[in-house]
This record gives structure tokens, sequence and C-alpha cells, in this order.
């Protein structure tokens, strides 16, 4: 993405992507200097044996290095974390809950993994006869029951506030992302910045009380699931 004039021309602003292990302070500088201001990073997880799962070769020291650096240069930094696998266990679920809350600066998301053709995890799905559905949407059951129903009651519940067209995820997201591509250009305010920060954690900090619930509940067991679910809705909607 540029806006504006050619990349690395004065006036120029640029986003792209990348791994948390390939990120360094010799790679970033440069290109800042070149326009960058905003950057997608593939967090995925936050434990080490869900980066495992997932089959990523980072560690989870990258996570939190590539997090610090980013933040410490003031770059626009979103990520989405996945906090359900197949293997996923609802103690894994905590775990990577826990791993948000401690880490709340950054406009994020989270879904479960999702299974796309010609991947090793539809593969694997294949192969455990664990796959459900089709080309056309591909599908399976979390192997751990307690967190395929956390899955089940987090979505309907956050469906709208993660991916509606008004997401309250994707506007902490957009307050950060006109923050920082004004400050790119007129330079920094700290005083603008601290109150976009502050809705950003704000917004993190309600997500994990939310998510904490659903976990806590799911773990004691649910007498009634859709009178529990509808309650999930609203509170997560007040």
């Amino acid at each position: 993405l540029r806006i504006g004039p050619s990349a690395g021309e004065p006036g120029s602003a640029s986003a792209t992507k990348a791994r948390p292990d390939e990120i360094d302070r010799e790679l970033l500088e440069p290109m800042m200097d070149l326009g960058l201001f905003r950057l997608f990073i593939g967090i995925e997880a936050g434990t080490a044996e869900a980066l495992s799962q997932l089959g990523r070769t980072q560690r989870l020291e990258d996570n939190e290095r590539a997090l610090a650096l980013l933040n410490e240069l003031s770059v626009h930094t979103c990520f989405n974390l996945l906090l359900w696998n197949p293997d996923s266990t609802l103690e894994d679920v905590v775990l990577n809950v826990e791993w948000l809350r401690e880490h709340p600066h950054n406009p994020m998301n989270f879904s479960r993994t999702e299974v796309y053709a010609g991947t090793p995890l539809l593969g694997q799905l294949q192969e455990s006869g664990r796959l459900l559905g089709d080309y056309w949407g591909y599908d399976y059951q979390v192997a751990d029951p307690r967190a395929e129903q956390a899955l089940a009651i987090a979505y309907a519940a956050f469906r709208e506030r993660n991916f509606g067209r008004t997401s309250l995820h994707h506007l902490s997201m957009r307050v950060d992302y006109e923050y920082h591509l004004l400050a790119h250009f007129f330079g920094e305010h700290e005083a603008l910045r601290g109150e976009v920060k502050s809705f950003v954690r704000a917004v993190n900090f309600d997500t994990c009380e939310h998510l904490e619930s659903i976990v806590r509940a799911c773990a004691d067991g649910i007498a009634d699931r859709g009178a529990f679910t509808a309650r999930v809705v609203e509170a997560v909607h007040r």
C-alpha cells in the first residue's frame, strides 16, 4: 500500500506484512525512512504449544520482541490471534486469552484457525477423518468439547463485534491507524496518542473480560447453553 507519492519519496507512506521472526531494528528503521508506518504482524498465537500446533516456526519470544520493537518505534501494528485450532484444549484458550490481556496496546482481532485448500492442516484433518464440509466451506470440531463449546458461544457473541459492518475491533484498528497516519505526516501528538492507546487498551481489556467469562463457564459446566449465550451476547453488545 502506498499513500501519496511513490514509496521512498518525500511525503509517502506505506504498509506491509511480516512474520515476527523476520523483524529487527536493522530492517525496520530503513523501511520507516522509506515511508513505512503500518505493519500487519503474524502473531497467530500466544503460547508455544499453539504456535507448534499451527505449524509456525517462530518462537513465542519472537512475538514478544517484535511487538515491543514496533511499539517502541511507533509503527501502527495490528494482529489476529487464532484462539482455537483443531487440537486446542480449553486450557490452551485460557492461556491465549491471558497473553492477550498481557499485550493490550495494539489493535487486534481473534478467530479460530480456518482450513484452506492445499494447506497441511487440510491434509492432517483428512488423514485423521476429522475434516467436515467441502471445498466451499471446510469445517472441523475442536477436539476438546469444552473448547468447542467456548468457540460456539464466542462466535455467537462476537460475530458482529469482530466482523460486522460496524465492528468495534475494526473501529479500534481504524482509530489507531488514523492516528499513526497523521503522526507520520505531521509528527507525534502525545496527548492524542495517549487517548488513542487508552481506547485501544479499553477495547482489548473488555474483550478479554468477556472471553474469560466464557471459558470459566465452560470449565465449570453450563446447564443452559442457550440462556448463557444470550446473556453473553447482551453483555458483549451492552
